[in-house]
């Protein structure tokens, strides 16, 4: 891709999800030339594409301003305030059929949150791959205990520290993503019985794992915007004997919500107050559409209650199964509960990994992939308001590469994915993100690929709910 078309698409996708609202002025050609150290005419050219597409438009003796799109000016979505709700984890059987047709290739894949494989940085990986394995051929098959690869632990704790965290290398316990790294977290600060506080809606593979632990869960309201309601974190706590709770404050799944600083401050003071263990999945906080990467909950803790999971899935590749945990004060039981589990993670990937982020590929990669993901999905979120009847709502997330949608009264998600299917489309209907079947009316779509394929199938989807 050209330079200038890098910029256009930077600029698309801060306009299309309202990151750059409607009216609102574009740096100058001057200034953004200087700042971001490119010529004139790039910009320039950037800006003439844009405006071409109708996303924005010159004012003689003024600039370049946004135009508004339908997505951009959309209301944003509210959901009911659905008080809190505590019992066991209900996981329907829908789930293992999503998954299913997740590997069929015949499908069009709105359902699983992967990116294209075009976006990953494949090429990189390959060259590095083969690297690794011409220079030690041994490592190809060896198991890389716990704590796992120095190299990359070193890594790893480098970028927590660039956030202002404290970390070393020793506070880092590879994984095999993050999923294992949560239930890790799950399986030391719980016990059978005990209860979780979880956000709803949350990701439904944490309550797979909270389920097969045999914990309960209280399921506490989520604004699609700002996240978890920290008023009724407060009367969870007050009801029930919390545990721990398990959060995704940082472009949460499904709505991409992004939990603003002060939250996150006080979500801790609560945990540590109650003294219960806070587990978040920050597997989304690499990706926002802006250039600043947000905090973790880890950076507001001083007391060790955060325990943060994480993993390298939505980023270098799924694949790889590369993940970690930063374990607080469950360090040692975490460490020995990682062994007996499976006994380590493979060497020959951590090291590819550990190569990747030590040659500064992988920043230059981040950057890229940004702004590809904010392009599409701003495109999908048009696609789904032009193609869907009347009265959908849509969420706005400002990183990661899925929308939370919100169907009109009386239309069932679930009907709609059995349809879908037959259709040879995958969707994720909402009440899997719930522990107790809540969203009926909602699904979650994921935008980490486009295309005019793609753009049918939405076109098909609405089709279908009409």
């Amino acid at each position: 891709m050209t330079l200038y078309m890098k910029v256009a698409q930077e600029f698309e996708g801060q306009i299309r999800t309202g990151a750059l609202q409607p009216g609102e002025r574009l740096p100058s050609v001057r200034s953004l030339s200087r700042n971001r150290k490119i010529s004139a005419s790039t910009v320039l050219q950037a800006y003439m594409t844009l405006e071409a597409r109708g996303l924005i438009e010159a004012r003689p003796q003024s600039g370049y301003y946004a135009c508004a799109t339908r997505a951009a000016v959309c209301t944003p979505l509210k959901m009911p305030d659905l008080g809190i709700k505590h019992g066991p984890v209900k996981t329907p059987d829908i789930i293992a059929n999503m998954r299913k047709a997740g590997r069929d290739s015949g499908f069009f894949q709105l359902g699983c949150a992967h990116m294209d494989s075009q976006l990953y940085p494949v090429k990189r990986l390959s060259r590095l791959l083969a690297k690794a394995a011409r220079e030690n051929p041994e490592h190809i098959g060896q198991m890389d205990f716990p704590p796992g690869n120095i190299r990359l632990r070193r890594q790893i704790a480098r970028r927590y520290s660039e956030l202002g965290c404290s970390a070393t290398a020793d506070d880092i316990i590879l994984t095999s993503g993050c999923n294992e790294a949560l239930m890790l977290a799950l399986r030391a600060g719980t016990k059978a019985g005990d209860t979780v506080l979880v956000e709803s809606p949350t990701y439904f593979n944490a309550l797979e794992v909270i389920h097969s632990l045999g914990l309960k869960t209280v399921e506490v309201p989520s604004d699609p915007a700002t996240g978890l309601d920290l008023g009724a974190v407060r009367e969870a706590f007050e009801r029930f004997p919390i545990r721990a709770g398990v959060v995704i404050p940082n472009f949460g799944n499904p709505t991409g919500a992004l939990m603003p600083d002060e939250n996150k401050r006080e979500l801790v003071k609560i945990f540590k107050e109650h003294q219960a263990w806070l587990i978040e999945d920050d597997i989304f906080g690499e990706l926002p559409f802006s250039q600043k990467r947000p905090k973790p909950l880890r950076f507001f803790d001083s007391k060790g209650v955060v325990i943060t999971c994480s993993s390298f899935s939505k980023t270098v590749g799924p694949g790889l199964r590369v993940g970690w945990i930063f374990p607080a004060g469950l360090h040692d039981e975490i460490e020995s509960a990682k062994y007996l589990l499976n006994g380590g993670v493979p060497l020959i990937t951590t090291e590819l990994v550990a190569d990747f982020l030590e040659s500064g590929s992988y920043e230059r990669y981040l950057r890229g992939v940004r702004q590809e993901l904010a392009t599409q999905v701003a495109r999908i979120s048009e696609a789904i308001l032009r193609a869907f009847p009347e009265g959908t709502e849509i969420s706005r997330p400002q990183g990661g590469f899925v929308v939370w949608v919100k169907l009109p009264k009386g239309l069932s998600s679930v009907d709609l994915y059995r349809k879908a299917v037959d259709a040879k489309i995958n969707i994720s209907p909402g009440v899997i993100f719930s522990a107790s079947g809540r969203f009926e009316n909602y699904i979650r779509i994921s935008c980490g690929s486009w295309s005019d394929a793609i753009a049918r199938a939405i076109s098909k989807l609405g089709g279908l709910l009409k």
